[in-house]
């Protein structure tokens, strides 16, 4: 596929709250400087969370799941 020698899929379960991430497209097209006339298709939240950024809306932050329930690689 794309004549590349992999090829990466990331999944999210159908009951994870994805649509926090693209809640506030204002601030996401702020911060990562996204033009208007593109779209983002996909958002991978890292890291952890910086109370005093504007960003952070406190309002709605999920909970966590250890990395090892949720990754699985396959061969």
């Amino acid at each position: 596929m794309f004549n590349a020698p992999a090829i990466i899929f990331l999944t999210v379960p159908k009951k994870s709250p994805a649509h926090s991430m693209v809640s506030y497209p204002d601030l996401v097209r702020k911060y990562a400087k996204i033009p208007e006339d593109e779209a983002v298709g996909m958002a991978i939240a890292v890291g952890y969370i910086d109370k005093n950024a504007e960003i952070n809306d406190p309002k709605f932050i999920p909970a966590r799941v250890p990395f090892e329930k949720i990754y699985k690689l396959t061969k």
